[in-house]
């Protein structure tokens, strides 16, 4: 069996195989959305992938939630006979399905390193952080 990385099938012929030299990040759900397009971005641009390549290859980075989410949203796809996105609409996608999850840990960051000023009353600090 040939490496799925490898340019070059078992018999030496070119194949539809697409070399990854730099790896993208695998995403969950679970963290800045934002970060993940970047980096994926950067890998794709990297290898020198095409929009197609990206959009063939983007299933394979995600995991949990984020690939749950690409299935649910792949056979609606297909349901629906929508067409295809393209890659910079898929992004758009991506980001806004997730850009919850982002918010949420920005926030969650701040609120943990949150600390009562000199000057606040207890109940001021209860009441920001309800």
């Amino acid at each position: 069996m040939s490496d799925p990385t490898d340019e070059t099938g078992t018999s030496g012929a070119r194949s539809t195989f697409t070399k990854i030299t730099i790896r993208p990040p695998i995403y969950s759900g679970e963290s800045d959305v934002n970060t993940f397009i970047e980096a994926f971005e950067s890998a794709a641009k990297s290898n020198h992938w095409n929009d197609q390549q990206r959009l063939d290859l983007l299933p394979n980075f995600l995991t949990e939630g984020a690939k749950d989410w690409y299935q649910v949203f792949t056979h609606d796809l297909r349901v629906s006979a929508a067409a295809t996105p393209t890659w910079i609409e898929l992004k758009d996608i991506l980001t806004k399905a997730f850009e919850v999850v982002a918010s949420s840990l920005k926030y969650k960051i701040l609120l943990d390193n949150r600390k009562q000023g000199p000057y606040e009353v207890e109940k001021y600090y209860y009441d920001v952080l309800n």
